[in-house]
């Protein structure tokens, strides 16, 4: 196997810009935190020390500047925040990772490894499904056509509807499955930990396999017509060659090309549909955190006010984006492996 390190520097590439961005919108979130926090203290102080506010007017008209402007200055020399916003958004980032150590409820390796979990799980079983049923119906055109239509319906609804949908039929009409949820509480030991985790990852995979897996159908069906039009596998029937050693053999082989780089186009659209149902099933990954970091609060005399958190937000979009990093140059990999021109 030869690597594709075309294919590498090329995703190594886009990584950086992504992480570039994020630095950059981390630096422009960070400055205007402290514009904010400025403009609040300088308001409690009209009020709480007067005193201590002339004197911060009569310092900022001698320079000319309004005392928001004065006092954000200062509170930025204070903190020793340098003024270009990439380094502002670096020193976020530093700062965030120090503050998530000690929170006992932010456990970023458990919610990355819940997140590959799943995702993992649902791309095997999409990909075996597909390549079973895929191979069956493509010499029948009329259960094709069907399947091409579910893939096309199933297309455009959203994940969580068929997440909703899942959740009444089989944990509140029929109470089968868990509705939300990593384990049940309080928690089973031993074996019976590990059967009721998967118990209450059932409903989260399968909604993910039920909305994507109908695309992959009908690609390995597609691709397997096309190939049982080659002059190889005509040849290879010709010789009476039975037809599971055609399919294993030769057609699964060429068609493993095409999925995996079907895979790799779809994976980033599962990620997200991932980090939506992460939230709606409760499942503890790094989607749930994502929704951790935008506080919604009720406060008196105002309504509902969304507090942003950046210090959870910027590091969970790095970890998501690495994390796609690293799938995609495996899904690279896999293609490099199987068909040598990738290389």
């Amino acid at each position: 196997m030869k690597v594709p390190y075309k294919t590498a520097v090329r995703l190594f590439a886009i990584y950086l810009c992504v992480l570039l961005v994020i630095t950059t919108t981390a630096g422009l979130a960070n400055e205007k935190l402290a514009r904010k926090e400025a403009e609040e203290t300088v308001v409690i102080l009209q009020y709480t020390n007067p005193m201590f506010y002339e004197l911060l007017k009569e310092n900022a008209t001698k320079e000319n500047k309004t005392v928001v402007q004065y006092y954000y200055e200062k509170l930025i020399e204070v903190r020793g925040l340098n003024k270009n916003v990439i380094i502002q958004g670096i020193q976020l980032l530093r700062q965030s990772w120090e503050e998530i150590k000690p929170i006992k409820t932010v456990k970023l390796g458990r919610a990355v490894l819940i997140t590959l979990g799943v995702l993992l799980s649902s791309m095997l079983l999409i990909i075996f499904t597909s390549i079973t049923v895929g191979m069956k119906i493509a010499t029948k055109p009329s259960l094709l056509d069907f399947v091409e239509s579910l893939a096309r319906f199933f297309n455009g609804i959203p994940s969580w509807w068929i997440a909703v949908l899942f959740v009444f039929i089989f944990a509140i009409k029929y109470n089968i499955l868990p509705a939300s949820g990593l384990m049940s509480i309080p928690p089973e030991e031993g074996v019976g930990l590990a059967f009721d985790i998967l118990k209450h990852l059932i409903l989260p995979v399968a909604t993910i396999v039920f909305v994507f897996v109908w695309e992959f159908i009908v690609i390995v069906a597609r691709e397997t017509q096309r190939e049982f039009g080659e002059v190889y596998i005509i040849t290879e029937i010709a010789k009476g060659m039975p037809n599971k050693v055609i399919y294993w053999k030769h057609i699964l082989k060429n068609i493993g090309i095409t999925l995996s780089s079907f895979t790799g186009q779809k994976f980033m659209e599962m990620f997200t549909d991932y980090l939506v149902l992460d939230a709606f099933f409760s499942l503890q990954g790094l989607g749930l955190l994502l929704k951790s970091s935008f506080v919604r609060e009720v406060v008196p005399n105002v309504g509902v006010v969304v507090n942003f958190r950046p210090y959870l937000f910027f590091p969970l979009t790095i970890i998501i984006a690495t994390l796609f990093f690293l799938i995609s140059l495996v899904i690279e990999l896999i293609k490099g492996m199987l068909d040598p021109r990738v290389s």
